[in-house]
């Protein structure tokens, strides 16, 4: 950290200030942090997706002494400082969209709840926002001064993509006459893909939630930390298995119980953020839950019974209609629908552990998983 000390003088005879600029380079107006630790806490908190207090530790360490509530500031700072940069480049954004042939303008808004919708507006050559703005709803009169302003800024673009929504159409067609239109492929996928699957895929989520599966398997976990935690064996079983990245076979029964449990809920690691039906988290979960359990069977006897011991006496969980437990040589698992019903409605994915999925054995009169 560099303090920076600036000695403001005045004329006697015409009073006039006189004051150095060289400060006005490092520090905005007013404020205590330089532009370097603003830009920091804006990349740190919207590209890197920290938090305000990891930030607050990471400056710590750098000998920049700093608030929670200054670094939220800073990055509210760190939006205006962008939205202003990015007004005043639009020039040069012109100069490079058309030395690259032009653009092609992708348009799509998105909203939480009843808040106001977001508009952004971008190159699809050159992937560069060119514009955003908040409107109360996606109306074409709303958006039409919105599209003159892009069209005022850049130019007229080669082409146009955007979703089917009917206030898009019309101020595209209004704005924009005689340019190409596309409907964005994402949005038509992703329309398609719920009109096949959506009601499946419902399912398997309302049955994963009537069973309190999630709530379950967090309670198998947060009682098996505390053991852990408590009793050194455990936490030394834990060490081991972890700094031999998997590959140690010789693992406790409640160590393997918590290794298991916590891979199940991490099912949402596999999706990439573009929602349903690209991402399938409720389905990579309940595939987890199979592979888990035919991993459980394929135990040696004398592992299989140390953790069936485990898993009885913590995942137990018994409800009005339902069990969810693990006991002898019957794992139970009724969802309420086949497996085969699921495999001929949608196409799984691969999942990390195929090669051991199997089917488990089932109690007779208990149906099919």
């Amino acid at each position: 950290m560099v303090r920076v000390h600036e000695t403001i003088k005045q004329c006697a005879g015409c009073y006039e200030i006189y004051r150095s600029d060289e400060p006005r380079k490092l520090v905005p107006h007013g404020c205590r942090s330089g532009f370097n630790v603003l830009v920091y806490v804006g990349m740190a908190l919207f590209v890197e997706c920290k938090n305000e207090k990891q930030i607050k530790a990471e400056l710590k360490s750098c000998n920049v002494p700093i608030s929670i509530r200054q670094v939220g500031y800073l990055a509210k700072k760190f939006i205006v400082y962008l939205a202003l940069a990015h007004k005043e480049s639009r020039g040069k954004i012109k100069d490079l969209l058309l030395s690259r042939g032009g653009y092609i303008l992708h348009l799509d808004g998105t909203c939480e709840g009843d808040s106001p919708h977001l508009m952004s507006a971008l190159d699809g050559i050159a992937q560069i926002v060119l514009d955003n703005i908040k409107i109360p709803s996606e109306k074409a009169d709303k958006i039409i001064p919105f599209l003159r302003r892009i069209k005022h800024c850049y130019g007229i673009p080669l082409a146009l993509v955007h979703d089917m929504g009917a206030g898009i159409l019309s101020a595209v067609k209004e704005v924009f006459p005689g340019v190409a239109d596309y409907i964005c492929h994402y949005h038509f996928l992703r329309d398609i893909g719920n009109d096949l699957f959506g009601i499946e895929y419902a399912r398997i989520r309302s049955e994963l939630k009537k069973y309190s599966i999630r709530p379950s398997l967090r309670k198998i976990v947060k009682a098996l930390e505390e053991r852990i935690e408590t009793e050194p064996e455990l936490a030394n079983s834990l060490d081991c298995y972890l700094k031999d990245e998997g590959r140690i076979r010789d693992v406790l029964p409640s160590v393997l119980a918590y290794i298991l449990s916590n891979w199940i809920l991490d099912a949402n690691s596999e999706s990439n953020g573009y929602g349903f039906p690209f991402d399938r988290p409720h389905l990579i979960f309940y595939q987890r839950l199979k592979t888990i359990r035919s991993i459980v069977e394929n135990l040696s006897a004398k592992k299989r019974k140390g953790s069936i011991t485990c898993f009885s006496a913590i995942i137990y969980h018994e409800t009005k209609r339902t069990w969810f437990c693990l006991r002898g040589n019957c794992y139970i698992l009724p969802l309420g629908f086949s497996h085969d019903s699921i495999k001929s409605s949608i196409v799984l994915s691969t999942a990390e552990l195929e090669d051991v999925i199997g089917m488990c054995r089932i109690p007779p009169g208990t149906g099919s998983l």
